[in-house]
């Protein structure tokens, strides 16, 4: 993954800023490319003021190691800017953003791009959140909006061509900027991309199609013949995806890989006493083999009250589902590691309604990593389990350090934001977050504070559940070690889990209906992607509105929170307690956690 940073000196290109009334069919902007009219300015990525200046005829900047040479010329009597690789292929990523201009919130608009080239735009993506082709929109109070507008565009270099993609402003938006770029594919020798002109107009909403998803089909099965049904804890999803177990809310709490290793002297029942005192109460293994080896497993989870994330046999499945679908510690069927890879939408949902016709009581479930562009894996396999447990490893050697944490609710709220486009499917998101070290490509184990933060922010994203990759290496002494591997890192996660053991029923509960607002008094205002700094959600609560809050910010932040009719808040965990009189105040460590339990006089 590259980290893209601001660079200055490229060569000569403008944007021609027409700022123009922002009524139907008015042009809101032109973009064009200019050898005359060279203005570069420093993208404001962290902290964007409430009274940003306007920097008309500019653009930010960002060139991964200046390995793309812009040049300004006119090819077949545009002029344009040419981009190409400079010197030998490697790693490249590149973004123009325009300035801010005016929008009309719920209007229709319609962008036109003049290009051409052998590197096309088609499927271009960003880089979790960084680059891509787009339009980022802003509402009154100069909060960036959760929804973003992305678009390929395909060319080829036989001609100029004019692209136009068409889509609608949201209803809160006041101001937008374009944003053209892309961090995959990389260009490849001999590729280039010319751009001569972009074009915004607002139109009339209703001239442009509205694009319609059905939600996927309900995953339901008959029972197969000669098939009784489990009565007794029945697993479903409530209306907002948290996982009820005989109509109780449950959040799960888990843990992948559980096997007999070194750690745990090659002794299940050391292992499951372990996951015990952490807080566990949910388990995954890799070693399914059936034998008497897996039964001990299924025995112990039973005995420890750990929930079963089991995996079937595929070539004995209904063998494997009628026998182990009576356990009363079974919660969901594992169907697919790293989904996308294995196999497809079609064939997954095929085998979710095959284990379900042998089994009314549980969920199905698979796991998978997003990948880098806007449209993430699991999109496409929406419909195929009831569980979708996101691979969310975000610290490795390429990532900015600081923004590991930010990472992780980028991509949580991908996923809702995907499941909101496809008409508001009901699924279980159960992140499944980092504590591990290489496998080629992550270098270190998160710290113990990033650990931390990266669990309460994807609660804070929406997150129903959350589990860890991994326990152990699966042979000790490699260099893929997981969290019972290193003492001091099995402390730093069982920290965590505690934590989220003695409040599993608070985040079991839902997410109350009004939220309050946290206004950030010192430090930066947002976060890398112009959100908010401190993120935050609040639950009913089962003994009492529970508010999480975290710090995105890699610096220290104080703020306030607006909370009506609470009269004490207990920081949970910190041994302190903060008067409220409609609000408190806080101050917050760089990426720092507090848990909040929000109490009125009188309330023990």
């Amino acid at each position: 993954m590259k980290t893209l940073t601001a660079v200055r000196g490229f060569a000569a290109f403008v944007l021609a800023a027409a700022f123009a009334a922002t009524g139907a069919d008015d042009v809101v902007f032109s973009l064009g490319f200019d050898e005359n009219s060279v203005v570069q300015r420093k993208p404001a990525d962290q902290d964007i003021p409430a009274d940003r200046l306007r920097h008309p005829g500019t653009w930010a900047v960002k060139n991964y190691c200046k390995r793309i040479a812009v040049a300004t010329k006119e090819i077949d009597g545009e002029k344009c800017a040419e981009l190409k690789l400079r010197g030998m292929a490697g790693e490249t990523a590149f973004s123009f953003r325009s300035d801010m201009f005016p929008v009309k919130g719920g209007s229709g608009l319609r962008a036109t791009f003049r290009l051409r080239g052998t590197y096309s735009l088609e499927k271009a993506c960003g880089q979790w959140g960084r680059g891509g082709t787009y339009v980022g929109w802003y509402d009154v109070s100069g909060n960036r909006l959760p929804a973003e507008f992305h678009f390929g565009l395909a060319c080829n270099d036989k001609g100029w061509q004019d692209v136009s993609v068409e889509g609608h402003v949201p209803d809160e938006a006041v101001e937008a900027f374009l944003e053209i770029g892309t961090d995959s594919p990389n260009f490849k020798e001999g590729e280039r991309l010319c751009l001569a002109r972009a074009e915004f107009r607002l139109v009339d909403a209703a001239s442009v199609p509205r694009k319609v998803v059905a939600r996927p089909e309900p995953l339901t099965a008959q029972l197969a013949p000669g098939v009784e049904p489990v009565t007794q804890g029945l697993v479903t999803l409530r209306d907002d995806g948290m996982t009820l177990i005989d109509d109780k809310p449950f959040f799960p709490i888990g843990i992948f890989s559980v096997h007999r290793c070194e750690p745990n002297s090659n002794n299940l029942e050391t292992a499951f006493r372990q996951l015990k005192d952490a807080g566990f109460n949910l388990v995954h293994t890799y070693d399914w083999k059936r034998g008497r080896d897996y039964t001990e497993y299924l025995d112990l989870a039973e005995k420890y009250g750990m929930k079963l994330l089991n995996n079937p046999t595929m070539s004995r499945l209904q063998e494997n589902v009628i026998k182990e679908r009576m356990r009363p510690n079974m919660l969901a069927w594992y169907l697919a590691d790293d989904a996308s890879k294995r196999t497809t939408p079609e064939k997954l949902r095929k085998c979710s309604l095959k284990v379900k016709s042998y089994d009314n009581a549980h969920l199905t479930a698979q796991a998978d990593s997003l990948g880098s562009h806007y449209k993430t894996r699991y999109a496409d396999f929406i419909g195929s389990t009831d569980v979708f447990l996101p691979e969310i490893y975000t610290v490795c050697a390429d990532h900015e350090i600081g923004h590991e944490v930010l990472f992780v609710d980028y991509q949580v709220k991908a996923l809702f934001r995907e499941l909101s486009e496809a008409g508001n499917a009901v699924k279980g998101i159960w992140p499944l977050l980092q504590q591990f070290k290489g496998w080629g490509g992550w270098k270190r184990f998160p710290t113990r504070r990033e650990l931390k933060a990266s669990a309460y922010i994807a609660i804070t994203a929406g997150a129903h559940g959350l589990a860890w990759y991994t326990y152990a290496a699966a042979q000790s002494g490699t260099e893929n070690p997981g969290a019972a591997d290193d003492p001091e890192r099995w402390a730093d996660l069982a920290g965590v889990t505690r934590e989220l053991a003695a409040i599993q029923d608070d985040l079991a509960s839902r997410t109350s209906r009004i939220q309050p607002k946290a206004t950030v008094l010192e430090g930066p205002r947002r976060d890398k992607f112009g959100n908010g700094s401190i993120h935050a959600i609040l639950k009913d609560g089962a003994n009492g509105p529970l508010l999480i809050a975290v710090n995105a910010a890699p610096e220290h932040v104080s703020a306030s929170f607006a909370v009506q009719g609470q009269d004490r808040v207990d920081v949970l965990f910190e041994n302190r307690n903060i008067s409220a009189n409609e609000g408190f105040l806080d101050s917050f460590e760089p990426n720092g956690v507090h848990v909040y339990r929000l109490k009125k006089r009188g309330d023990k």
